[in-house]
């Protein structure tokens, strides 16, 4: 070899080097939180779209329409240009799986019917795009258009056939998304003005089943049922995952390394690392962002005019759509010289022609597994450094088993995921984030990426995206990756309707004078009268206790029918409280103010306190004695709360239904009721997977970490009855004339005389056998 050779092949070497796809990756502003932080365990949601097994896709080299499920190779896709509108022919990758979600037979008033997910997206009469829940609920007219392609003059309008005759592979919707794609061939859509137009005439559901998605290099989008668009958390953690195995540092985009946080694999001390994806198709999928050239196509670099040096292409900058033929696809996240050998020696597959590989092995020490989560019985026994879960698993149960394998090697877990309701293991994962969010040092946080804030999606791009979203809904789940949670949710909780805002957040009124009249209050006295009725409810416990201090108004006040009403002025959340440090929480926030019952949990009430001969209502009950805390009908003592959970939870339920008056029965005052509202979207019903159905059960799935919804079932049971009954308002005038200290002895002394059972009686209203 002359030294002119060795010098070419030195200089390709670099250059290799300086396109690694880890050494050019810059992380976004969205991003960077999720690499720097140093929580053992991560999620990282973000939006995506999917199809089912049957939804057909227009193949643009075959000329026809195939079921997304039956496609078991690369093809050809149309693929728009969103700058000029033009279609060009755009390869996709081999259709690949996603998780699983509910699918629904559709049928529309001109016969054909679709078979697809609620989310799915058709055009509207106004153009504009609109999902099929949407569409059904407001019964909008849709487009039954006629596609042509004008360049070809060839018109496409195949209808979906009837469920019992199957989908061919020559049928499509009748109903289309037609979505932005991208770059080159003189072909357009084109929609006749004289579309006829049909409306949904009806929607059952068919079955829970595995979704698809398609990858589109270099276009992120295709042309079909529906149109995918990226956030970048499938980057964000193929990047992150690559950098933990390699050793290699992630640059900011101000040039400094993020220090790596966990010890790195050598021939001297290998490690071993899992992906788990949702069966052994996704095998190919992380083969394409680890192993393959740009991610698969994706990710291409660009020498930058002013440095000279390679760094991102970005195709949202129109400097770099201009010089695209000067970009080259990136070297792969994990390159050739981190591999064993070649491809037979550094991978066992299988199914090798389709990129489903098994194990790698890297020559620096580490294996990789691939694992689906479809096997009945997780993978166990092994000692594992590190786990990173791509998208849905089909066994919520298994996720225990798997981060056991951590724990030998103190290792790290990750989670990229789009988050929905039925993932049960996802969801607890989240409301553990949610309870350690403030610590000092998190064992978990939850991280979000968000599509309309990449960074390299173009701007008319993420507005076409966001237009076929339609609904807040929509774009909260597909945009945001945002979890929508109000199937599994206790209570319907609603911000707009169940808090009370300050006037400054410019909230549109609901239509009810009585909630102007409390932000008007609000803002002029900053608090509620001190003549209105009061309650107090509390949940007690030694590692969290929940209370809540809430106000009654008069049925009337300044000409305002304020009807049956309950406030929540306040919550206080105590952690390893007992009644000795409660009592004078409370003493400075109800120093002077009217209340008339206490409410208690009264399974909690009646226990005896270790090491002590009372009980804990006996407890408190001194305590509030001692600071000088009473109340009209229990004086020191409690009402013990309903112990019955059903008849709590109709109670709230009665109290947060909307009444004529546009108002519930019960609100809270939206800047001092935080951790209220956290636990409304966290208070789930319980679960149960059945074979993969999954089954709702009306019952907390986790009422012992949720004090404050506890405390406020309490205080609904009783004041559901009080205001049934008339009592729950009590005129100012009844406080005047409150017990002396003497009476207040003698009721004390009768109630020890008179209770033989418990240890503790109770004044005025309440059944402690309600």
């Amino acid at each position: 070899m002359t030294s002119a050779d060795r010098w070419a092949k030195l200089s390709k070497a670099k250059e290799r080097l300086a396109l690694e796809a880890l050494n050019l990756y810059r992380p976004s502003a969205l991003q960077l939180p999720f690499h720097e932080s140093l929580s053992p365990e991560l999620v990282l949601k973000g939006g995506k779209r999917c199809l089912g097994a049957e939804q057909p896709i227009y193949d643009a080299d075959r000329d026809e329409w195939r079921p997304i499920g039956e496609i078991d190779t690369d093809f050809v896709v149309f693929a728009l240009n969103p700058s000029t509108g033009l279609l060009d022919k755009a390869g996709a990758l081999r259709p690949f799986t996603k998780g699983t979600d509910d699918l629904y037979r559709v049928e529309f008033s001109d016969g054909t019917s679709l078979v697809t997910t609620l989310e799915h997206r058709v055009v509207g009469s106004d153009g504009k795009w609109i999902s099929i829940r949407d569409a059904f609920a407001d019964r909008a007219c849709l487009h039954s258009p006629a596609l042509e392609l004008v360049a070809t003059g060839k018109s496409i309008a195949p209808d979906v056939p009837s469920p019992e005759s199957g989908t061919s592979a020559e049928s499509a919707p009748s109903v289309f998304d037609l979505g932005y794609f991208t770059e080159q061939h003189p072909a357009r859509f084109h929609i006749p003005a004289s579309s006829a137009t049909k409306h949904i005439t009806g929607v059952t559901f068919l079955r829970r089943d595995v979704v698809y998605d398609i990858e589109v290099p270099g276009y992120d989008n295709y042309y079909s049922a529906v149109v995918n668009a990226n956030s970048g958390k499938s980057v964000a953690a193929a990047m992150e995952f690559a950098s933990r195995v390699l050793g290699v540092s992630i640059t900011t985009a101000d040039g400094h390394p993020i220090p790596l946080k966990y010890p790195v694999s050598t021939t001297g001390n290998p490690r071993q690392f899992w992906i788990i994806g949702w069966d052994s198709s996704h095998a190919a999928t992380i083969h394409r962002l680890l192993f393959q050239r740009g991610m698969g196509g994706t990710l291409r670099g660009i020498r930058d005019l002013k440095t000279g040096e390679w760094r991102i292409w970005n195709r949202a900058d129109p400097e770099d759509a201009e010089r695209f033929a000067e970009s080259q696809l990136t070297e792969p996240l994990i390159p050739k010289r981190f591999w064993k050998g070649d491809e037979d020696e550094s991978f066992s597959w299988e199914e090798k022609k389709s990129y489903q590989f098994k194990t790698f092995e890297s020559n620096n020490g580490f294996i990789l597994y691939y694992w689906p989560s479809s096997a009945k019985s997780p993978k166990q026994g092994e000692a594992v450094s590190g786990i990173w879960i791509d998208e849905d698993i089909q066994f919520a149960a298994h996720l225990k088993e798997w981060q056991d394998r951590l724990t030998d090697m103190e290792g790290w877990f990750m989670w990229s995921v789009w988050p929905h309701t039925k993932n049960n293991a996802l969801i607890d994962l989240i409301d553990r984030a949610g309870q350690c969010v403030t610590d000092e040092k998190p064992q978990i946080q939850v991280h979000q990426l968000v599509m309309t804030q990449n960074p390299f999606l173009t701007t008319k791009g993420k507005e076409q995206s966001l237009g076929r979203m339609g609904s807040d809904d929509e774009i909260a789940r597909r945009d945001r990756g945002e979890m929508m949670l109000d199937m599994l949710s206790m209570y319907d909780f609603n911000s707009r309707i169940h808090l009370i805002k300050r006037p400054k957040d410019k909230e549109e009124n609901i239509g009810s004078t009585v909630r102007q009249h409390l932000q008007t209050m609000l803002t002029k006295m900053g608090r509620l009268p001190r003549e209105w009725t009061r309650y107090l409810s509390i949940d007690p416990s030694h590692t969290r206790s929940g209370i809540h201090s809430w106000v009654i108004p008069p049925p009337e006040w300044e000409g305002v029918a304020m009807g049956n009403l309950a406030i929540c002025e306040w919550e206080l959340v105590l952690r390893q409280a007992s009644a000795k440090t409660t009592a004078p929480e409370l003493a400075e926030r109800m120093s002077g103010l009217n209340y008339e019952a206490f409410i208690m949990d009264q399974q909690i009430g009646k226990q005896t306190n270790t090491a002590r001969d009372d009980t804990v209502f006996e407890a408190y009950e001194a305590e509030f004695r001692a600071k000088g805390l009473r109340s009209r009908q229990t004086i020191n003592g409690f009402v013990p709360g309903c112990k019955v959970p059903v008849t709590r939870q109709r109670a709230v339920r009665r109290l947060m239904t909307v009444q004529d008056t546009g108002m519930p029965q019960v609100v809270f005052i939206e800047h001092t009721t935080y951790e209220t509202q956290r636990e409304f979207n966290t208070y789930r019903k319980k679960t149960l997977n059945r074979d993969g159905d999954m089954q709702l059960l009306d019952e907390p799935a986790n009422p012992r970490i949720h004090d404050l919804m506890q405390s406020f079932e309490y205080f609904a049971a009783y004041i559901d009855l009080a205001f049934q009954g008339g009592y729950a308002y009590v005129d100012p005038a009844q406080y005047a004339g409150q017990a002396s200290r003497a009476l207040i002895k003698a009721r004390e002394i009768l109630a020890k005389q008179t209770n033989t059972q418990s240890g503790y009686v109770h004044w005025g209203m309440g059944n402690s056998s309600v």
